[in-house]
């Protein structure tokens, strides 16, 4: 069965080499990968043509830059595979990565896999299995991850997934192509609506590489009514679905996530006051205590504020694994984990949504022979939960 690997190839030149060789080096052979150049300035276009030379199963195909989507359907068009896989230009895959995907494509419409990001494994938010889609489905009743209002739910990526190319054509030609953000949740939701069956594994053999130069990372004044375009379009079909009941509440929890980060990614420069969005579980537990937050995202910067705040903690110190990616917050400096032995602190608090890497860190903190007593695990409550329950 064979298999058309579509990579969207854009400025890439740091990285797309390393990507081709991942996929020549697949264990499964029956392939074809289609580069689209999406208008490239850098030296992406030669660094694909000179590979395609040399391997027939390489197609390159160039266009004006118009962005990853419009690159996908190229490629998606022309492909003469029955399946097809979406792999970023500066991303890698294990050798293993296409087997294992199409060999769990058996009887499904969809595969969906976990990744690797920061050396750490991310599965998706719904539990391994095969679903046949229906009401009750989990995919379809935690599609947008409204259970714990964190990283469950489908992973909205279009990568680290294999799809059929009837269906994914079919989808194509029905989605709102201005739409530059979440522009890979709307098709990966739109296509599950259209499946009957689909297998959720736990494997991760894609590497995302978390590019900061991306359009995910900069700054856009149009943003909240790209937001409206995502909304409007998902509405469109999810209101045409026999599953509008279940996908609807979701769709407006989902979209009200991305109106409370809009004033950062619009770049106003004065209106600064980001809103409390999770809310610690334990406050109790760490009152008047020296405390180590470990986590310096969303959860970590509403954490800290909390306990500087609320003037909840003796001390507060701040820990991340990225922290040179990290920015200050009230005037606590993020540092690496290595530093905690600087520091006497009576508990650690995790401030991370997904419980699979709370699980992780703990571990990770664990085998630091730091005293497991002492680290506190708990998921946090979601703002609105909080106040109106689940």
């Amino acid at each position: 069965m064979k298999v058309s690997i579509i990579v969207p190839v854009y400025n890439s030149e740091k990285y797309i080499q390393n990507c081709i060789d991942s996929i020549k080096n697949q264990n499964y052979m029956d392939w074809e990968l289609i580069l689209v150049n999406d208008g490239s300035l850098d030296n992406s276009l030669k660094i694909c043509e000179d590979n395609s030379k040399n391997d027939k199963r390489i197609i390159v195909v160039s266009q004006k830059n118009m962005g990853s989507n419009f690159a996908r359907k190229a490629g998606t068009d022309i492909a003469r595979g029955s399946l097809i896989t979406y792999i970023d230009a500066d991303d890698y895959i294990e050798c293993d990565y296409i087997e294992k995907l199409v060999t769990e494509m058996k009887n499904s419409d969809l595969v969906i896999s976990g990744y690797v990001l920061n050396g750490k494994n991310i599965s998706c938010g719904v539990e391994k299995g095969k679903y046949h889609i229906n009401s009750d489905s989990p995919v379809i009743n935690k599609m947008m991850g409204v259970v714990d209002n964190s990283l469950a739910g489908i992973i909205t990526s279009m990568w680290g997934k294999i799809y059929k190319k009837e269906i994914a054509k079919k989808i194509f030609n029905d989605l709102d192509m201005s739409i530059y953000y979440g522009e890979d949740a709307e098709f990966v939701f739109n296509y599950i609506i259209n499946c009957k069956c689909v297998t959720i594994i736990d494997y991760c053999g894609y590497h995302y590489r978390d590019n900061y130069n991306s359009i995910t990372h900069s700054l856009h004044e149009d943003f909240l009514i790209n937001v409206n375009r995502l909304y409007l379009s998902l509405k469109e079909s999810f209101e045409k679905s026999e599953y509008k009941e279940a996908l609807m509440p979701q769709l407006e929890k989902w979209i009200s996530k991305h109106i409370l980060v809009s004033y950062e990614i619009i770049g106003f420069k004065y209106a600064r006051i980001e809103p409390i969005t999770y809310i610690i579980p334990c406050k109790s537990l760490i009152a008047n205590k020296s405390i180590a937050v470990y986590g310096a995202g969303r959860v970590g910067r509403d954490y800290v504020r909390q306990i500087v705040k609320e003037k909840l903690c003796k001390k507060v110190v701040w820990f991340d694994k990225d922290y040179e990616k990290k920015k200050d917050f009230l005037n606590i400096k993020v540092e690496p984990i290595k530093n905690i032995k600087n520091y006497e602190i009576d508990l650690i608090l995790i401030a991370i949504s997904n419980e699979k890497v709370i699980t992780q860190v703990k571990e990770m903190l664990e085998s630091m022979k730091i005293d497991g007593d002492k680290i506190l695990g708990y998921r946090p409550l979601y703002l609105e939960n909080f106040y109106y329950g689940e």
